[in-house]
């Protein structure tokens, strides 16, 4: 696991990294650009973060890791800016909305070298959205706006799932399509937590971390399910 950016506790942006190997946290390469609130997803040898708030505002533009550095990637023709919805792999990622000045609606798809509309847009446009799965069968659920809404996107096209028991933004989650769990919102006032199973949510356990350990610089991080999860 890893985690990049985000703010100092003198809110200065970052672009240091640090990875996790199950029991020690250890410095990464240092991203391009510093930025807060990106999104990210892939493996620790093969990430991509995307969008962020840099000192220039909101950017599109995505990084890629090999395991020790980043190069630069592809901008987003819309999606990015204020943590966007993604998921997927280095090379075969989805980043859905963001807020890049005003809320976006569309849904992109990432190869690895360029970003491109898959036609299907959300119906509201929200920022600090949730999502788990792969680039054609994941799910995007919570964000700032219609923030109990959970949808399935297959690639090309969105469906209404079962609504999230609180509506939430700026959580903290993980997991893969049909098993995530998420907790916290509204930045970090809140400090429940929801199961999702594939068709409904459940109440999950209460977050006894402190406030500031509740706000997190990333709201979705890939895993291999079973809800067992690693939060920074």
């Amino acid at each position: 696991s890893m985690t990049g950016g985000g703010y100092d506790t003198s809110s200065g942006r970052l672009a240091s990294t640090e990875e996790y190997n199950g029991s020690a946290v250890t410095a990464g390469g240092n991203l391009g650009t510093a930025r807060s609130a990106p999104s990210g997803t892939g493996t620790l040898t093969a990430g991509l973060v995307h969008g962020g708030l840099t000192s220039s505002g909101e950017v599109r533009t995505s990084e890629e890791y090999d395991g020790s550095s980043w190069s630069n990637g592809g901008t987003a023709n819309a999606t990015g800016g204020e943590h966007s919805g993604m998921c997927g792999s280095q090379t075969d990622a989805v980043s859905a909305a963001g807020y890049t000045g005003s809320y976006e609606t569309m849904i992109e798809d990432y190869n690895g070298t360029a970003w491109s509309d898959t036609g299907a847009d959300l119906p509201v446009g929200k920022a600090y959205i949730g999502a788990a799965g792969t680039s054609n069968d994941c799910i995007f659920f919570g964000g700032d706006q219609s923030g109990d809404v959970t949808q399935s996107f297959n690639g090309s096209a969105l469906t209404n799932e079962a609504s999230m028991s609180t509506s939430r933004n700026v959580f903290q989650s993980a997991g893969v399509k049909d098993d995530v769990i998420m907790t916290g919102g509204n930045r970090y006032t809140s400090n429940n937590s929801e199961y999702w199973n594939g068709s409904s949510w459940a109440s999950g356990p209460a977050n006894s971390e402190a406030l500031g350990q509740r706000y997190s610089t990333s709201d979705n991080v890939d895993c291999s399910g079973t809800s067992a999860s690693v939060f920074f």
